[in-house]
């Protein structure tokens, strides 16, 4: 069981940063896309708001450099790569719990027909 109290609650930017990352190593326009595709075009990053997130989510131990990424052929070797740290993946774990929480109450009280 996650303890809620255990980790704050995150702003929608950084709640999709951590779910981006939490399946790879990323760099920040591919965050972007992926973020843009999850949301079904609903979150459209732009660059300030991507990379003062990271900033501030490394600096809270959220994310971290990657430094194992491989070079891939064509790409930029000025390009960061990102990955979750463990405390990134129990932030995202809590704000999941906490999602479930939630969306099981709106389906108990009927204000959504259906969720897997």
């Amino acid at each position: 069981m996650i303890d809620h109290q255990d980790t704050k609650q995150v702003t929608q930017p950084v709640f999709y940063i951590l779910l981006c990352l939490a399946t790879g190593e990323k760099h920040g326009y591919q965050i972007m896309r992926e973020t843009l595709d999850l949301s079904e075009g609903n979150i459209r990053m732009r660059n300030g708001t991507l990379y003062g997130c990271i900033r501030r989510m490394m600096d809270e131990l959220l994310i971290q450099e990657s430094n194992t990424h491989d070079m891939r052929d064509g790409d930029d070797e000025r390009r960061k790569y990102y990955c979750l740290t463990s405390k990134g993946q129990q932030t995202l774990d809590a704000e999941i719990a906490r999602m479930k929480v939630i969306l099981s109450y709106a389906v108990k009280n009927r204000l959504v027909s259906q969720y897997e």
